[in-house]
């Protein structure tokens, strides 16, 4: 072995090493945190929300789905304003495909609907690379929702902490900038039963087991008994827009008035990460109600220490 590559080799190593060091040590980026406010809110204002799939005494598998239900309803129902994150969002099936709902092309059929009836109406939709198969497929949604009018961000997680060291710390030096193609590869679509074929790249991207796994919504919506007002819902749920999983069972919580504000602060900054922007909501016409209800939006790391809080005060 040429002295030459023995210091190539040695050179690589350290920058692996480095990549990794730096990447532990990296903080999570600080954009993302926002104060965690809390509001006080009508009861009115929190609703709860269940999926539920079952066998009865017949053996036969019963499912009783009001998430999405509920979710279609608020769109339906605006009038300016539809935001949007969303970590699944494909019809990817594996070998025995779930034939509940097909929940992604249903949820980009209503959205296309809206902008079809209301051109003027803001939609941004922030969703997980997962979707492409990280860059190595094309997604259908994505070029729905763009034709009609709406943003659609996809999160880069670059900029995100990496969760699994020991691979990233290799692929970002070596494998990040080659890119990729979604012109197919060689090699089995790991989510997709007889997918198309996709690249290395895309299998090389999956091991660094990172995602934007939010799933949550802000619409706006007719302020019942208000003339001329309105209000802003907020609905956050375990749900993803995916036929795959979509007989699992999951909860969902509505919040109509204040957090809003939080819940659209935290996405533009999802989407400032990423390079993109949304466009700035009027909220003059927005009304707030206050009540005795307390609500705040924890994201990211604030939800383990929360959690941990709790747990202690036990």
């Amino acid at each position: 072995m040429s002295q030459l590559f023995v210091r190539f080799l040695k050179f690589l190593l350290v920058v692996i090493v480095f990549t990794g060091s730096f990447q532990w040590w990296k903080p999570f980026p600080e954009s993302l945190i926002i104060s965690d406010r809390t509001y006080s809110v009508p009861d009115k204002s929190v609703r709860f929300f269940a999926d539920y799939t079952y066998m009865n005494d017949k053996n036969e598998r019963q499912t009783e789905q009001a998430i999405w239900n509920e979710v279609f309803a608020l769109i339906g129902g605006a009038k300016h304003f539809m935001l949007f994150d969303m970590f699944l969002w494909n019809d990817f099936q594996s070998s025995s495909p779930e034939t509940t709902r097909p929940l992604s092309r249903e949820l980009t059929q209503q959205i296309k609907n809206k902008l079809d009836s209301d051109g003027h109406m803001a939609v941004i939709f922030i969703t997980d690379p997962i979707n492409t198969f990280y860059g190595g497929i094309t997604s259908p949604h994505y070029s729905v929702l763009r034709k009609a009018g709406a943003v659609v961000i996809e999160t880069d997680l670059t900029k995100l902490h990496d969760s699994n060291l020991l691979w990233s710390a290799i692929w970002r030096p070596i494998f990040s900038w080659w890119g990729n193609s979604t012109e197919g590869g060689r090699f089995p679509h790991p989510f997709q039963s007889g997918g198309d074929k996709v690249t290395a790249r895309s299998w090389l991207a999956l091991f660094n087991f990172k995602a934007n796994h939010r799933k949550i919504l802000v619409v706006d919506a007719p302020a019942s008994g208000k003339t001329g007002g309105e209000k802003m819902v907020t609905f956050v749920t375990s749900s993803n827009p995916h036929d795959g999983s979509s007989a699992h069972g999951n909860v969902g919580l509505e919040v109509r008035d204040g957090i809003w504000m939080d819940v659209v602060e935290s996405e533009r900054r999802v989407a400032g990460i990423s390079g993109a922007d949304f466009p700035n909501y009027n909220a003059s016409q927005i009304i707030n109600e206050e009540g005795p209800v307390k609500v705040r939006l924890l994201t990211e790391q604030k939800i383990r220490d929360e959690v941990l809080r709790r747990l202690s005060g036990a």
